[in-house]
């Protein structure tokens, strides 16, 4: 019977040991999926996170897609510019060409002028047909003058016997002398007539 007792003991002090290793493995285990929770909900967290990321990625790869295809339009309206400039610089050269030519055509046309008919007129009249080039045209212009016609007396023979360069200076004398009586900027023209022409 204390055989019978003392193995009653032992298998009571077995159970309990057993129960106590039991029981530590429980909370072993329980900790052990606590720590598994925690971790599986940072994993989770991290997921979510992650995606939030991808989705602001996405974001941003698609306004950075914009913002290209807009520097791409602008650089393609700026070449556009640039070429147009080009091409109007091209068509500016060859206006300033064309008017070059044409002020040098201008130039000798006014140059023509004052050499012919400077010679036969005044400077103020010269200086009119260039400032209006219609008093040019056929026809002239009607107005009020006054003519006085002169005559040197005996120049025929006069001239008959003179050299050509006193015959000149004779004349000179004669068509200056009509200076003198230019009033209130009027002007006056004279025009050597041949005796003949007088005459006739």
């Amino acid at each position: 019977m204390d055989d019978a007792l003392s193995s009653g003991r032992r298998t009571h002090m077995d159970l309990e040991a057993d129960i106590s290793a039991l029981r530590a493995e429980l909370q072993r285990l329980q900790a052990e999926n606590r720590r598994f929770r925690a971790q599986t909900e940072a994993v989770a967290a991290a997921n979510a996170r992650a995606a939030e990321l991808m989705v602001e990625l996405q974001e941003a790869r698609e306004a950075l897609e914009a913002q290209n295809q807009h520097l791409r339009q602008q650089t393609e309206a700026v070449a556009a510019a640039n070429a147009q400039a080009a091409e109007l610089m091209v068509e500016l050269q060859e206006a300033q060409e064309v008017l070059k030519e044409q002020n040098d055509q201008l130039e000798l046309h006014n140059r023509f002028i004052r050499q012919t008919f400077g010679r036969y007129l005044s400077n103020e009249v010269v200086a009119s047909l260039l400032d209006s080039p219609e008093g040019l045209e056929l026809g002239g212009e009607r107005r009020k003058v006054t003519l006085l016609m002169s005559d040197l007396r005996g120049f025929t023979s006069l001239s008959e016997r003179l050299q050509p360069e006193q015959v000149v200076s004779i004349i000179n004398r004669h068509l200056g002398a009509p200076g003198k009586i230019n009033r209130c900027g009027r002007t006056i023209h004279w025009q050597a007539i041949p005796h003949t022409q007088v005459a006739a």
